[in-house]
């Protein structure tokens, strides 16, 4: 069976299999490691709302990321290859063409800020004494005003520019999608590159 595998008692080699991220976060408080028990609870209250679409949202109108936020009026090529991926779930039943119309359709795009930006090799070598290859990925994020006003991340697009690959477009999952379920995984790990 799948699990999380974690030590107990910091340089204790006991081992034991935590079957769910709640008895992980259960681990922590009990003291599995050296930390404040006060600062572990808050710190997790933290990773709590990291997981929330309406606080995502709320983050980008609060962040530097507000200076790049645009009204969609005609959806840019860079999402024809995954807006047929967005779920149904999304826009209440609406369309993405009707939702566009009501201008509840946001996005916040790199646009080429990264195309410049220097990575790897030498620079590398110079920093930390080896050389290898960084990759900056550019992101994007479409994001809908729902029916209560919340500003809500619909889809995510990742894309490599050095390796060749199509981008990849991340969704959120179904309401009530358990938060360790690959599906939540996959689109909390998405949200935290962007």
């Amino acid at each position: 069976s799948s699990g999380i595998n974690a030590e107990y008692g910091g340089n204790s080699a006991e081992e034991s299999r935590l079957e769910s991220l709640e008895q992980f976060r259960d681990h922590l408080i009990a003291g599995g490691f050296d930390w404040n028990k006060d600062d572990m609870e808050q710190a997790l209250k933290v990773a709590d709302k990291i997981g929330c679409d309406r606080e995502f949202g709320r983050q980008m109108l609060s962040a530097i990321n507000s200076l790049y936020i645009r009204k969609v009026t005609i959806l840019h090529e860079r999402w024809m290859g995954g807006i047929d991926g967005i779920p149904d779930h999304l826009f209440n039943g609406q369309s993405i063409s009707s939702v566009i119309k009501s201008g509840r359709l946001f996005e916040i795009s790199a646009d080429n800020l990264l195309d410049n930006v220097p990575h790897g090799g030498k620079l590398n070598k110079m920093l930390a004494g080896f050389e290898t290859t960084w990759y900056v990925s550019p992101s994007d994020c479409l994001l809908w005003v729902d029916d209560e006003g919340n500003l809500l991340p619909v889809a995510i697009r990742i894309e490599n520019k050095n390796d060749g690959q199509a981008p990849s477009f991340w969704y959120p999952p179904p309401s009530g999608t358990p938060d360790d379920h690959p599906d939540s995984l996959s689109w909390l790990l998405a949200k935290m590159y962007f």
